[in-house]
């Protein structure tokens, strides 16, 4: 896939998200968790973005993109449904049809994450018989799925929704699989964390330092999985506190693993992303300071000289179309040529000398 690709992503998960608390918040009344799911959701879809951007080839940046797109996109599925059968009848066209597809989409995507921790950080499975449990996994998420778009009668996220393509003949086999499904998921998330934990020691002392933050991650995530667990035995989660604590406890555990994974990209130079995000703010910074500075300096000239040189436009026109240019420059001794090549341009001085100061190191 094509880098520049990659941040259309974020892009659309940012919009879906915009459409998807103001959904929420006029359907629920746990504000707050829904405002974390929307920058979980927002956070992979950035993360992945900037890997994929930087090692296209590399699926750990892909995966965490395509996790915050599906889980934005489903989850605006979702709101937009319920929103839409509170205290009405039978579900319109379009109610149904979101109403299905964050069914069977939603919970499945979530496998994704086992298979970041089997392949966290180079994009390789440690060995042949993780390659086989990233392989299961996907054969989970494909069996989740199908059985969640075709188990016949109301959908089991929205009851008052039933499913328009539910094959009743195997009604009796589909319900035992999305029953147990989530169980299974629940169960290989600690295999996951294990397959890091071997990861972590076959590595190197740097690979490790980068390692054992998604692993710190992965065991927060368990932990708050296992406390929601705890909380469902003596609480009603479907309403209230306990659904408020619910949600907040599986919005932190989802938040966990960028969170791990951003700290060890920019603690120890995980995919030299560190090295691209420092220069682009340097450069950055140095463009809008030099374009500030002409900008200022050009318009007390050109109050000054406006007696003389009348209403021309020139140094203006130049300004802007070095403004254009210098917007997409990165290259340092570029940037400064153009800088004293518009200076030339504008105001014809007999030198032209320009000093930077070098980073220290």
């Amino acid at each position: 896939m094509s880098p520049r690709l990659a941040w259309l992503i974020p892009a659309v998960t940012i919009a879906l998200v915009a459409v998807m608390l103001p959904l929420s918040w006029a359907s629920e009344d746990h504000e707050g968790a829904e405002v974390m799911f929307g920058l979980a959701f927002v956070a992979y879809a950035s993360l992945g973005a900037l890997i994929a951007s930087r090692h296209p080839r590399n699926p750990v940046g892909w995966l965490f993109a395509a996790l915050g797109l599906l889980s934005a996109f489903t989850e605006t599925l979702y709101v937009y449904a319920a929103r839409s059968v509170e205290g009405t009848g039978p579900a319109s066209g379009d109610v149904t049809a979101a109403a299905w597809v964050s069914a069977w989409v939603g919970e499945p995507t979530f496998v994704a994450l086992v298979i970041l921790l089997l392949l966290f950080p180079d994009g390789r499975f440690e060995s042949q018989r993780w390659r086989h449990l990233g392989m299961a996994t996907v054969a989970l998420a494909g069996v989740w799925a199908t059985a969640l778009a075709l188990e016949p009668g109301p959908l089991r996220h929205l009851p008052s929704v039933r499913n328009p393509v539910g094959v009743d003949a195997i009604g009796g086999l589909l319900g035992p699989v999305t029953a147990t499904s989530p169980f299974v998921f629940f169960l290989l998330v600690p295999v996951g964390v294990a397959s890091v934990v071997v990861r972590y020691r076959h590595a190197g002392v740097e690979a490790r330092q980068q390692i054992k933050w998604l692993a710190v991650a992965g065991g927060f995530a368990i932990v708050a999985m296992m406390t929601v667990a705890v909380v469902g035995l003596f609480t009603d989660t479907d309403s209230g506190m306990g659904d408020l604590v619910t949600a907040l406890l599986v919005a932190s555990a989802i938040t966990a693993f960028p969170v791990g994974a951003g700290i060890a990209i920019l603690r120890h130079r995980l995919y030299d992303i560190d090295v691209f995000i420092k220069g682009t703010l340097v450069y950055g910074s140095l463009t809008a300071m030099l374009i500030a500075s002409y900008l200022g300096l050009v318009l007390v000239l050109r109050l000054a000289f406006s007696p003389l040189v009348g209403d021309s436009d020139l140094a203006a026109r130049t300004l802007e179309g070095f403004a254009v240019h210098a917007r997409d420059e990165l290259d340092l001794d570029a940037l400064g040529a153009d800088v004293r090549a518009v200076a030339r341009d504008t105001m014809q001085p007999a030198h032209v000398s320009l000093w930077l100061r070098q980073a220290q190191r």
